[in-house]
């Protein structure tokens, strides 16, 4: 099966893999017809971090959930681990606009001790460098 790519480099293989994300150019071309991505009502962001500063969940995700949005987070032995949240949101957000907000906003966590540390472990640097999910990394 060959490929063109558009740096203009070219390849030839037995299988080509769809993984380039929600709006796959590779699916364009090989499923035309298929449907296509739409909002779900929800942003998705969250971070990795090197230490959580909480105790290990032993290999378990914990949940959190709300009225209309949810958290999750998970810490392996080491110390390290990463969170996630969903949150309503009318509009898809491109990054650009999900930067423009502040890391206080998107941080902003329930009362819940222990998800408050976890997120307090997240650094701005981070907090930039999350994009919306669905959104290709470029």
């Amino acid at each position: 099966m060959p490929a063109c790519f558009t740096d203009g480099t070219r390849a030839t293989a037995d299988v080509l893999i769809d993984a380039d994300g929600i709006r796959s150019a590779v699916q364009g071309l090989i499923r035309p017809g298929r449907p296509r991505p739409r909002h779900t009502g929800l942003l998705d962001f969250g971070a990795r971090l090197d230490h959580t500063g909480i105790p290990s969940t032993w290999g378990r995700m914990h949940l959190a959930f709300g009225w209309r949005a949810f958290f999750g987070y998970l810490v392996f032995d080491d110390g390290s681990g990463g969170w996630f949240a969903n949150r309503p949101s009318r509009e898809p957000t491109t990054t650009a606009e999900a930067r423009a907000v502040g890391a206080e906003e998107w941080l902003r966590v329930p009362e819940d001790e222990r998800l408050r540390d976890i997120v307090k472990q997240t650094s701005d640097q981070q907090t930039t460098r999350a994009r919306p999910r669905g959104e290709a990394t470029r």
